[in-house]
């Protein structure tokens, strides 16, 4: 008799009701058995199904789940024990095991899952409360001691992106993004639900253009599966009555239910059709029904459950072939010889940006080992012009570095060999990758014997520089006389980027910069060069300080401003403050804050990007500049004083430019002197991103 083949992880997951790709489910899987102990991160945006999927594993395995809603004001108590009222008890409370220390006593006999939702609404300091348990599985309640059971105990986290994690906390775990489902799988589903019923699967195509533009849009949390579904069962039963349901109507009830998140969706939508912008000035439902009788994308989406891992730099072709510890399964991008320097350099790294240090030998992204300390994040190389003091102090320490800078482009290299303070050679060139090094003694046979660093440049990653620390003054010599950083010893100035704009031309050596910008995630991000004067002789601090138009946490090393759609962090030294400032523009305002609050919080921003103005950049295939059409062609687009920069001579909004940027063509828009139309901006940039990812799929 044959033996019933067990269905697949992947139809287990469909069976209990989690639908996703099979890639989707051998990732998880593979993280069920994660040794010595199953514990996962699941990061993603709202509406992904984050928390649902750790409720259908322990469905599928047959065993209980403990969920811990994470909070910002936890403590480990709260995860432990917690004392409630009870009458019987002499002291008028007791107390009442937790979700943790729950699952903890239960994995000793059969499995179990514990779900920790939420875990970016935590502070830092929580990272560091539960390293040990996640190392050990142990556990200590008023000085009795619990040991989980590491294989019958599976620890799932959520997040979305309200903060980083540390890095000590990342390493002890897997790490899964969780995004949107692919609209082909979203028809699946509905094609099984409504399986024989005419009247529902014609508003399958609606529907799939509902929630592939509910992704696009930037909604509090996107269509789900049984919203749309809840449109659909209202559709039909709306029909079967013989009456006409207004679209609008059944959107907004079932899907997008604020009005912030229906003018997103709005947007989205005329972004999609044509790029025109919307006063935002009234609240209306209206969208243009016909949009959504137009045939669904679905074979030729992009959008899936998938992961990703950060590139290895633990071999380079034979390179400093010995980079690297045997100690550590993990990504290397730093080792040094264990002492002072480099720790002080760590705890810096560590106070500059708030990380809680719960242990000594996990502090921010290094690693302390008996005689070794390692760090798992490459430098960023502008690092070694604008933070030169940290360098310094790891010149006479015994270590090699990694330092990247994903935007230069394949001509950049050249640069190099036109050094005149030392020598640079080619070791290997094809169009994908170039590698070469640059030694301060000319070219010998005996590497060990001059003073030298290695690099290597791929269309993928841009450059990657390994660097012993005895090469660090050569590096940074090197480095700034390249140019790639035309401000020098300072941050980006990005006023100089944007007054050459302004003038219809821009200088090649800020051609690094203008890529970087473009390539964000974010509307953006960049950091430039600070004020150098105290908050307190700064009008425009006090001014958000009185008006309360953004929450400010003052320190003696840094000042934060949450502006809600945007975020601005300062640092100060002791004779420099505001030295730097990090911009960081996340979403649109809120439709519900007052002209004067936005123009205030607008003007706030370009005080700190030293502008008078706020760009935003987009980069496109390099190949589409020669394309755009000009005036003299019939076209919008003037040739200025550069033949590589052009303007837009219709936008009566924006003013919007096109950069030859030899390997891009970026796009840059600005606000108009004096104006404070921020929406339109962002909204510039939503549309061209989504013409790009539409430009990509078809190959154009």
């Amino acid at each position: 008799m044959s033996e019933t083949k067990k269905p697949s992880f992947h139809q287990q997951l469909n069976d209990v009701g989690y639908f996703c790709t099979e890639e989707f489910a051998d990732v998880v899987e593979n993280a069920l058995h994660k040794k010595p102990m199953s514990i996962t991160m699941l990061k993603g945006k709202a509406g992904t199904g984050k928390s649902y999927l750790p409720e259908k594993i322990a469905e599928i395995l047959g065993c209980n789940i403990y969920v811990k809603q994470a909070a910002k004001d936890f403590d480990w108590y709260d995860f432990v024990q917690n004392y409630i009222p009870d009458e019987n008890a002499k002291s008028g409370i007791v107390a009442k095991d937790s979700e943790l220390l729950l699952a903890v006593k239960e994995s000793k006999d059969k499995r179990v899952v514990l779900l920790l939702d939420e875990w970016d609404k935590t502070q830092h300091s929580a990272d560091g409360m539960f390293l040990e348990f996640l190392q050990t599985g142990r556990i200590s309640v008023k000085g009795e001691e619990f040991k989980a059971n590491l294989d019958n105990l599976i620890i799932f986290f959520t997040g979305n992106d309200d903060r980083l994690f540390s890095e000590p906390f990342i390493r002890r775990m897997k790490f899964i993004e969780v995004e949107h489902m692919p609209p082909n799988l979203i028809l699946q589903i509905l094609q099984s639900k409504y399986k024989g019923n005419k009247d529902a699967e014609k508003m399958f195509n609606a529907v799939l253009n509902l929630y592939n533009t509910s992704i696009l849009a930037d909604l509090d949390k996107p269509a789900t599966v049984q919203e749309l579904c809840d449109v659909i069962n209202d559709w039909v039963r709306y029909k079967r009555k013989g009456k006409s349901p207004r679209w609008e109507e059944l959107v907004y009830q079932n899907v997008t239910k604020t009005r912030e998140n229906h003018n997103e969706l709005q947007r989205a939508l005329e972004s999609i059709k044509n790029g025109e912008l919307r006063n935002e000035s009234e609240f209306s439902k209206a969208l243009d029904v016909t949009y959504f009788d137009k045939q669904a994308e679905v074979e030729a989406e992009t959008i899936s459950n998938g992961f990703g891992s950060a590139p290895r730099m633990m071999e380079i072709l034979g390179i400093n072939t010995e980079f690297g510890t045997d100690e550590n399964d993990g990504e290397v991008y730093a080792e040094f010889q264990r002492d002072d320097a480099v720790y002080t350099n760590a705890y810096e790294d560590a106070i500059n940006n708030d990380e809680d240090i719960s242990q000594p030998h996990f502090v921010s992204w290094y690693t302390v080992r008996d005689s070794s300390i390692e760090r798992s994040k490459s430098y960023d190389l502008r690092e070694i012009v604008e933070e030169q003091m940290k360098f310094r102090r790891l010149r006479n320490s015994d270590g090699t570095l990694v330092f990247t800078e994903p935007n230069a482009g394949k001509a950049d290299v050249a640069d190099f060999l036109e050094l005149t303070e030392s020598d640079a050679y080619i070791r290997k060139a094809t169009n994908n990758e170039i590698i070469f090094r640059v030694t301060s003694r000319g070219r010998t046979r005996n590497h060990q014997n001059s003073i030298e660093y290695n690099a290597r440049w791929t269309k993928e990653n841009g450059c990657e520089f390994i660097v012993p620390t005895n090469a660090l003054d050569l590096f940074t010599d090197t480095i700034k006389s390249v140019d790639w950083y035309s401000d020098g010893d300072y941050r980006l100035r990005l006023d100089n980027i944007c007054l050459d704009l302004m003038g219809n031309h821009i200088s090649t050596n800020k051609y690094v910069n203008v890529r970087t910008l473009g390539n964000s995630d974010k509307l953006l991000d960049v950091i430039v060069a600070g004020e150098r004067r105290s908050n307190d002789e700064l009008s425009y601090h006090m001014m958000m300080y009185k008006s309360k138009s953004a929450k400010i946490k003052e320190t003696k090393r840094t000042t934060t401003y949450d502006l809600g759609w945007a975020v601005v962090r300062s640092w100060h030294l002791k004779d420099k403050p505001n030295y730097k400032n990090h911009v960081v523009i996340k979403r649109s305002p809120n439709i519900d804050s007052s002209k004067s609050t936005l123009a205030l919080q607008v003007t706030f921003l370009q005080k700190k990007l030293g502008c008078q103005t706020i760009p935003l950049f987009v980069n496109m295939n390099k190949d589409l500049y020669l394309k755009m059409p000009t005036v003299a062609e019939g076209g919008k687009w003037k040739i200025g004083r550069s033949t590589r920069v052009m303007e837009d001579t219709s936008n009566k909004l924006l003013n919007i430019y096109c950069v030859n940027t030899f390997d891009n063509t970026t796009f840059v828009a600005m606000l108009k002197k004096d104006e404070t139309n921020i929406g339109d901006l962002i909204d510039w940039r939503k549309h061209m991103l989504f013409t790009r990812k539409k430009m990509e799929e078809t190959n154009v």
